[in-house]
């Protein structure tokens, strides 16, 4: 997926995602388990290599599958790692079946000290890139594992791991691309696939002696899904198939037409427990004039809000589209409004839970959906509870969102999942994530007929059975490992550690770093210090973008693309990597962040820990725009820097966005620089746009376009310039299909090449591998070209100097 298309967080699939990671990124829950003597400065280096081939549980690149859970009946549990294979240049996704039983045996035997054997294994290559497996769930009756296995070109099939045969099977048809789906067994399920309408009409425009291009966005114009297989992951138009009771069929509407379902409707497919009835979101036709006052945004001037007027349900790309909560009658394709306004996410509303249905099908837990409440004007985005007989929906918790300079509150909870304790109705459960965890909270209805807290828990990733627990423990320095716990008993014990390689590499220290901003806001960051580490030297300092957990190991950052936190440190230099400021989509955004960048450079130059004169920064997705923005405003002294497949607000990206998402890119672009770029808004550009303040730019710059040629034209705006005006700067393009680069390959290309890039001008070093020979004589033109403006500069000064 386009970076251009993935970093902004507005309502729709990767919208959602990206807001889901980032917030990850400061808010994700995890318990360390120390391995002291295997943290320190002994061993072999950290290299990118090393970190490649690390397990991370769950999915490492988008957070798509879960870590570890227990089966419906409490007797097996498993958890599911993934990593990097260089040897065979795909990614390995490894899942793990267990007997509780043999758990708790070993829990209760202190003397025993091999931890019990799984049950069942297996491990599946099927892609280059991955996650290999993701939203994995069991199934009810507890006989297995249902999950999506990826294919090429970043498709995926429906497959259930059957525990009692050891075998893994097909659900779906050969050739079907599955973007959703919800199962109760293997005789009912529902699934969406990939409208192949798409292909098809990129065929028969190529046919024709010509096509009306009016309306398409220029990257399907210029790459059409049947000849880049790749750009179908453009259109989130799928069709919708069930299979109840054996049978096999589409789901068409009482005019016999087939249900189409886009990204949200996609994400929200909850089948009913009898197999017969699904949740989902579907479009309107009209928009009415009375939602867009009823029904608002999180603060009166968001650019994200409902608007009144037809909507295209033809079109190929719905995440602009304005939809509802349905019920649809699987076998009569009779479809009923489950709500009588929008989801909070045609509203700028952002949770990323999807509906859940009470075990005895009387109830709906509705993740973001609009209540009103008695003789308000306006109703308000909730998590929601619907009573299925009666169709009446109560709030459970109100939905939080940001404030009109794009920040949240201090309290903030950013809403996950939700489901009902053991199934009943009377106990819907919101997890949450908070910054430094994660935590979740119990409703139970009052006298009065409101939702009350009945109790509220920390920690909430974990699964349990009774008085057994398991839950992934890591820290900053410490490798993630699966522990089980005897709650009752206070027994605690590893029985899975996927990274045993890792005792013999020296992974140096990360500390959590903290300074303020000139606002005062108190901002929090990772200190990554260069293996060995002397307290008497000034280190070259990298500022890492992008995110920052203070309780995930995490060697190479938050994202695998273009980050290499611990390579770079065991190559000699200091990496902090940032949370950053916490404002968005304002005009408040690049200021703050740069903000935030001097002030933590000012603070570690003060304490004696790094070299103000060798300061690099490196951008991903978003944070592209935050690099953009302090090498063209800041008064730190960049000595290098490097940006990857990402957010420039630039005036070509513009462009290029026009018809694609719903023009979210341009709205959002809109305000964060007060106007569009034509006519008098264009001033408002030109002061603060970074493309059109390139020629500030003194650092040699580093750009990437992560995903083949799509992304090359997004990031070609500011290399362009660049070039024309003969400033140091590097052109790479990663030819994969990915904006979180999980193909080893990719990475070696992506994250060793900043380690190469920072060394290179930062420590004036070059590798000796004759395989980069090319990239050094490339290299050592550009500095002759950094020399030259350095002297120029340096002239300019002395000139200046002497004018009374």
């Amino acid at each position: 997926m386009n970076a251009l298309f993935a970093t902004y967080t507005v309502p729709g699939a990767w919208g959602v995602f990206v807001m889901r990671r980032c917030l990850i990124a400061v808010f994700t829950v995890g318990l360390a388990v120390t391995f002291a003597k295997e943290s320190g400065a002994t061993g072999r280096p950290f290299t990118v290599e090393e970190e490649i081939g690390i397990a991370h549980f769950g999915d490492p690149y988008g957070l798509e599958a879960d870590t570890v859970r227990f089966s419906p009946n409490q007797a097996y549990v498993a958890a599911y790692v993934e990593r990097g294979r260089i040897d065979i240049n795909r990614p390995e996704g490894e899942m793990r079946f267990y007997r509780a039983q043999d758990i708790r045996d070993f829990l209760s035997n202190g003397e025993r000290e091999v931890p019990p054997a799984p049950l069942w294994a297996f491990t599946r290559s099927t892609s280059t890139e991955g996650p290999m497996i993701k939203d994995w769930r069991w199934l009810a009756d507890s006989s297995g594992v249902a999950f999506l296995e990826r294919g090429a070109h970043a498709t995926h099939r429906l497959v259930i791991a059957d525990l009692k045969t050891t075998t893994i099977n097909s659900l779906t048809p050969e050739g079907s691309d599955v973007r959703a789906y919800d199962i109760r067994d293997a005789t009912h399920f529902v699934y969406a696939t990939a409208d192949k309408v798409v292909q098809q009409k990129a065929r028969a425009d190529r046919d024709a002696v010509a096509f009306v291009a009016t309306g398409r966005d220029l990257d399907s114009l210029l790459f059409p899904p049947d000849l880049h297989p790749e750009m179908a992951a453009f259109s989130d138009r799928s069709g919708l198939w069930a299979v109840v009771d054996g049978k096999h069929f589409e789901v068409r509407d009482n005019n016999g037409e087939g249900i189409v379902v886009f990204t949200l409707g996609q994400l929200q497919l909850a089948l009913a427990p009898d197999g017969e009835s699904l949740v989902t979101v579907l479009p309107v036709r009209e928009v009415p004039v009375a939602w867009e006052t009823l029904y608002p945004p999180p603060y009166a001037s968001s650019g994200y809000r409902v608007r009144a007027g037809a909507q295209d349900l033809a079109t190929l790309d719905g995440n602009g589209l304005v939809g509802r909560y349905v019920r649809i009658d699987l076998r009569t394709g009779t479809v009923r409004f489950l709500s009588d306004g929008p989801t909070g996410e045609a509203a700028g509303w952002v949770t990323m839970a999807r509906a859940v249905w009470s075990q005895d099908g009387s109830t709906i837990l509705l993740p973001n959906a609009f209540v009103s409440a008695n003789n308000a004007t306006v109703a308000r985005a909730c998590v929601a509870v619907l009573d299925v007989s009666s169709n009446t929906t109560t709030c459970v918790q109100p939905i939080e969102g940001t404030d009109s300079k794009g920040e949240y509150g201090e309290n903030f909870h950013f809403v996950e999942h939700i489901r009902f304790a053991d199934g009943s109705a009377r106990r819907p459960v919101v997890i949450y994530l908070v910054r430094g965890g994660q935590g979740s909270i119990e409703y139970r209805r009052t006298a009065a007929g409101a939702w009350a807290v009945a109790q509220q828990s920390a920690n909430a990733d974990r699964a349990a059975a009774g008085r057994l627990e398991l839950s992934v423990k890591q820290g900053l320095n410490d490798r993630p490992v699966l522990m089980a716990t005897d709650t009752k008993a206070g027994a605690s014990r590893a029985i899975w550690d996927p990274n045993p390689q890792l005792k013999d590499v020296a992974l140096g220290e990360v500390t959590v770093y903290r300074w303020k901003d000139k606002a005062g806001r108190n901002l929090i960051g990772g200190l990554f210090k260069p293996v060995p580490y002397e307290s008497s030297l000034r280190y070259p300092l990298v500022i890492q973008t992008h995110g920052f957990s203070e309780t995930e190991f995490r060697p190479s950052g938050v994202f695998p693309t273009a980050f290499a936190a611990r390579a770079l440190a065991g190559a000699g230099m200091m990496v902090l990597q940032v949370n950053g400021c916490p404002i968005a989509g304002t005009p408040e955004e690049g200021p703050c962040q740069v903000d935030g960048f001097e002030s933590s450079v000012s603070q570690l130059v003060m304490e004696g820990l790094v070299d103000a004169d060798r300061i690099g920064i490196s951008g991903f997705s978003r944070t592209c725009f935050h690099v953009m923005e302090a090498l063209t405003t800041s008064a730190l002294h960049f000595k290098a820097a490097s940006v990857t497949d990402g957010v420039m607000m630039d005036y070509m990206q513009y462009l290029l966005s026009v018809d694609s998402f719903g023009n979210s890119v341009s709205k959002e672009y809109d305000e964060v620089f007060g106007s569009p770029p034509f006519g008098d808004g264009l001033r408002s550009w030109q002061m603060h746009s970074p493309l059109f303040n390139i020629d500030k730019v003194q650092a040699p710059l580093l750009i990437v376009a992560g995903e083949g040629a799509p992304t090359l034209l997004s990031m070609w705006g500011p290399y362009a310039a660049l070039r024309y005006l003969k400033k140091p700067v590097e052109f790479v393009v990663l030819n994969t299909e990915e904006h979180v680069q999980s193909n080893p390959a990719a990475r070696v290309v992506s994250q060793g090449g900043s380690v190469d890039w920072f060394r290179y001008w930062l420590q004036g070093y070059e590798d000796p591998d004759p395989g980069k020979a090319g990239q050094y004589k490339r290299w050592r033109e550009l500095r002759k070209l950094q020399e030259a403006r350095d002297a120029e500069r340096a002239n300019a000064s002395k000139e200046s100097s002497k004018v009374p």
